[in-house]
Parts: C-alpha cells; sequence; structure tokens
C-alpha cells in the first residue's frame, strides 16, 4: 500500500486524530496517524513523520519527494515514496460517494461524485439530486425533504453553475433535459466563475469529497495537469449521461433516415457529445 507523509516541523508528538485540526491536517487522516519522530525532515528542521496506513515512516530524502503545503499553520510539507506514488485506493475517504470514474493525469481513475443526476424516463432524461439530503417531518406527521445537507451545499452550487456553463457552451439551446419544479437556479448574482482558478478550485472540492487531498497533495501528485478538471466536473452533472443519450437519440434519428442511395442511414455513429 502506497501512501502520502506529512511532516511537521519541530513537533515532538505523536498526535491523535483529534489534535490534527490545530496543525491543519484534519482533511487528511480518518483515524490517528502513524507518527515517527526523525532528527532531520525535508526542510532540515527535526520533527515529527506521520503517515496513514502500512507506509513506512520517516524522511529518506533519496527516496521521497516532498512540498510545502502552502498556508498550512504549522509548516507542514506533504510527501510520497518516488517510485510508489499513492493511487485512488490509498486516499480514499470512509464513506465514498456515487459517481463516475475519471481518469487524471497520473493515469489513474478516481471516481468523481455525481451532485446532480440524469435518469431516463420513456427516452427522456430528467434530473434528480444524487447527493445526500436532509429528512424531516411536517406538523402534520408527513416526512419531507429539506435539501441538500449543508456539507454538500457548497458542492451542489457548483453543479448547477457548471450545468449553466455547459448550456451556454452549447449555444443556450434546449439540453433537452426536464428540470425539475423543485430544482433551485443558483441565484445570478453568486453564480461561480469558472475562470482558471475557479475551475481548479471547483475540481478540487469536488474530488476531496471522496478523497483526502487538498490543493498541495493534487499539486505534487500532478492530478490536475493537462485540462483534466471539466471532466471532473462533468461527473458532477452526470454529462456522460447526457453524452450517451445524445448519441443514442442521433443514431435513432440517423436510421431513420434516407441516405442518397435510398437505403437506411449507417447507425455506427462515432461523433463524440
Amino acid at each position: 500500500m502506497a501512501g502520502l507523509l506529512y511532516f511537521l516541523p519541530k513537533e515532538t508528538r505523536k498526535l491523535r486524530q483529534e489534535e490534527l485540526p490545530d496543525v491543519g491536517l484534519a482533511y487528511a487522516f480518518d483515524r490517528n496517524p502513524t507518527s515517527n519522530h526523525c532528527g532531520k525532515g525535508p526542510d532540515g528542521n527535526p520533527g515529527m513523520v506521520l503517515a496513514a496506513g502500512d507506509t513506512k515512516v520517516g524522511y529518506y530524502a533519496e527516496q521521497q519527494t516532498w512540498r510545502k503545503i502552502p498556508g498550512n499553520p504549522a509548516g507542514a510539507l506533504v510527501g510520497y515514496y518516488t517510485d510508489n506514488p499513492p493511487k485512488p485506493e490509498d486516499l480514499e475517504r470512509g464513506k465514498l460517494l456515487p459517481g463516475h470514474l475519471v481518469e487524471l493525469a497520473d493515469g489513474n481513475r478516481w471516481l468523481c461524485p455525481i451532485a446532480r443526476g440524469l435518469s431516463e424516463e420513456e427516452d427522456q432524461l430528467r434530473w434528480y439530486t444524487a447527493l445526500p439530503e436532509g429528512t424531516d417531518v411536517d406538523d402534520d406527521g408527513n416526512w419531507t425533504q429539506t435539501g441538500v445537507l449543508a456539507q454538500y451545499a457548497k458542492l451542489w452550487d457548483i453543479a448547477l453553475a457548471w450545468w449553466d456553463t455547459l448550456w451556454e457552451e452549447m449555444g443556450k439551446s434546449d439540453p433537452g433535459v426536464e428540470t425539475e419544479a423543485d430544482s433551485p437556479e443558483a441565484p445570478e448574482d453568486s453564480r461561480i466563475k469558472f475562470h482558471f482558478s475557479g475551475l481548479n478550485d471547483a475540481a478540487l472540492m469536488a474530488l476531496a469529497t471522496n478523497y483526502r487531498v487538498s490543493k498541495a497533495e493534487v499539486a505534487l501528485l500532478g492530478l490536475f495537469t493537462g485540462g483534466c478538471t471539466p471532466h471532473i466536473l462533468g461527473a458532477l452533472v452526470d454529462w456522460p449521461t447526457y453524452q450517451a443519450h445524445a448519441k443514442k437519440n442521433r443514431a435513432r434519428l440517423l436510421a431513420g433516415f434516407p441516405t442518397g442511395d435510398g437505403r437506411k442511414g449507417d447507425t455506427k455513429d462515432t461523433d463524440q457529445a
């Protein structure tokens, strides 16, 4: 098993999970880390190396790759064994949201969550809320849904904004999806702008829903190199399902139209949606 290593300069304690927020590493562990003190770490100071799982814990300069974690209150660094970088399964959170597997720049397929899913009913696509929702009881004793849970609210906003972006790229044409009557739209003055940083921030939030990563880990592993971020956000709005539906409909359409020689069209449609 490969995993990430974390170094806390000048730290002498073996930290427990509940102490990790104090050093800005709460996101990186879902249980108590394994710790090992070393006399000299990647920044030249003595300190504590932390790891999850079965990774060999310690600082070995010739075998490892390290980088600083920007803005970390304890000056922490993150690293890995150069010849054995972590894979998605090494960084999974305890509970994974369902989604689409997306190949990122490391060559591995990462499970990117669906926030706003699509279902096909009588050959018509309809939206549904794929993120966990709250449940309550009204004054009459009827079960009610209270909407997307608070911890996923920002992810839901990103999904709405990304679909708007895709729709605009399609020339504001009807995307052929029936929208739920109670499905909220993002307020005009709060729309997320997908410039370079905004695109990466949005993709990171989606990826970090299922994996223990922040900006530093994504940069260290080079996950977003080469324009992978739109595919992560595509998973968020169930874009692969939309593509498959559109391709199937085109194939049906072509099958029903005669070609120039009077035969029905070839249904081997290979265009990408």
